[in-house]
């Protein structure tokens, strides 16, 4: 039997609300809070890892990073060792920014 009951995206979130008398198919299982898993595997170290080992990435199904944080670490490392240069660029637009927005917060009136 055909489910009736639609399913709604949640545009903020990226996740999916259906009726518990719905029948699901793989592309409806539930995402992000509404997960059942207590676990996750690391695309890098491909070890099972709880879920609170990995970081937030809202542009993912289940709205958590591919790698766990030991790993994301490990990678950015090695990429602002291997480009010193493109590290220390980001770096200073960072700052510089944060200097302009504090300097704004300064001189606006409370």
């Amino acid at each position: 039997m055909p489910c009736t009951h639609k399913i709604f995206p949640r545009k903020n979130l990226g996740l999916y609300l259906f009726s518990r008398l719905c029948t699901l198919r793989p592309s409806d299982t539930p995402v992000g809070p509404l997960m059942t898993t207590k676990t996750k595997r690391c695309s890098c170290c491909e070890q099972t890892l709880p879920i609170a080992e990995f970081g937030k990435n809202m542009q993912t199904p289940d709205g958590l990073s591919y790698y766990c944080r030991k790993c994301a670490y490990g990678k950015q490392q090695a990429y602002r060792k291997a480009n010193p240069e493109a590290a220390r660029a980001a770096r200073r637009r960072y700052l510089d920014k944060l200097k302009e927005r504090n300097r704004a917060r300064a001189e606006s009136p409370r």
